[in-house]
């Protein structure tokens, strides 16, 4: 009996080994790959602010740098601690800064919130180890060419300011740009 015993212990470790060491690569694997499951709720409210922005700076109708300008929904900061202050991150945000306008060109950095997670009030309306707040940040260029629509260039990852960063909820997460595009 004891050598049955043995037989199935050694074919046992031969036979799962190499299962649980395939199954523990190909999760790593994925997780490296794919990155954290990004959460739905505070993706879609990235996308309530985000998507606008996107559809007015890839119109063609803003022929001018000013007319592009306008059109951007999104609060503009100055860079002070004073205008940070005055930005509202509890909601989803969309933040316009370091604006360089040129003739033909304009370049302007985004800092972009969830805002935090909605709830009933007096409720938790996450999971402990949920964070309650995305961010992200990134550079646009656009440059305006004759009659043709505007070429935009953008979405370069960038470091996030931290005047604005300090002002998030304390687990709130960075998310590179691309976490949001489509």
């Amino acid at each position: 009996m004891p050598r049955v015993w043995w037989i199935t212990v050694v074919c046992g470790v031969l036979i799962m080994g190499p299962v649980v060491l395939a199954g523990s690569y190909l999760w790593a694997r994925h997780q490296y790959e794919n990155g954290p499951d990004v959460d739905g709720v505070l993706w879609r409210q990235v996308a309530s602010v985000e998507d606008p922005f996107d559809r007015a700076l890839y119109s063609p109708t803003a022929g001018s740098v000013t007319a592009l300008l306008d059109a951007l929904d999104g609060d503009r900061w100055d860079g002070s601690p004073e205008g940070a202050d005055a930005l509202d991150f509890s909601r989803p945000t969309l933040v316009i800064h370091d604006i360089e306008e040129h003739t033909n060109a304009v370049a302007f950095r985004v800092f972009l919130s969830s805002g935090e997670r909605p709830g009933p009030p007096g409720q938790r309306a996450r999971l402990p180890w949920e964070s309650s707040a995305y961010f992200t940040c990134y550079g646009v260029t656009v440059t305006f060419t004759g009659s043709s629509p505007p070429s935009v260039a953008g979405a370069d990852e960038r470091a996030c300011p931290s005047l604005l960063v300090s002002r998030m909820p304390s687990d709130s997460v960075y998310m590179v740009p691309s976490t949001f595009s489509g």
